[in-house]
């Protein structure tokens, strides 16, 4: 079969030829399709950062907020100021007790299980000796 090249002269192609001509711009195609995919996941993720970021110097302002709020909290209770401190310590600790033990619960509930996954593999292993055998 002849065809045109890009030079205008005729040459004799095959269809083995043609075909890897095909594989290969099916081949540049999906590669360009992956850096594209690539570069976006790249730009999402940055946005994502800096909004984390954002968040994360926001909650880090928030503290002095809260210690002056304990403080104001210590100074308006109707008892000595030692007292006062004493009792909001206390507070705090019991919420921060609390707070430990809900999520030390909640991470052994949700703790990752990896049982299907590990007989997943050994069953493909199983498979793939018997496989050998054979």
């Amino acid at each position: 079969m002849a065809t045109k090249t890009d030079n205008g002269s005729t040459s004799a192609r095959s269809t083995a030829e043609l075909l890897m001509d095909v594989a290969d711009d099916l081949r540049m195609l999906l590669r360009k399709e992956i850096e594209l995919a690539r570069h976006e996941l790249i730009d999402g993720l940055k946005a994502q950062l800096l909004g984390a970021g954002i968040i994360a110097l926001a909650l880090i302002s928030v503290l002095p907020a809260l210690l002056f709020a304990v403080i104001a909290l210590a100074l308006w209770l109707p008892f000595s100021r030692e007292v006062s401190f004493a009792i909001v310590a206390g507070g705090l600790s019991m919420f921060t007790v609390v707070g430990i033990g809900i999520g030390i619960w909640v991470m052994r509930r949700r703790r990752v299980r990896l049982d299907r996954s590990i007989d997943s593999i050994k069953e493909d292993v199983r498979w793939a000796r018997d496989q050998m055998t054979r």
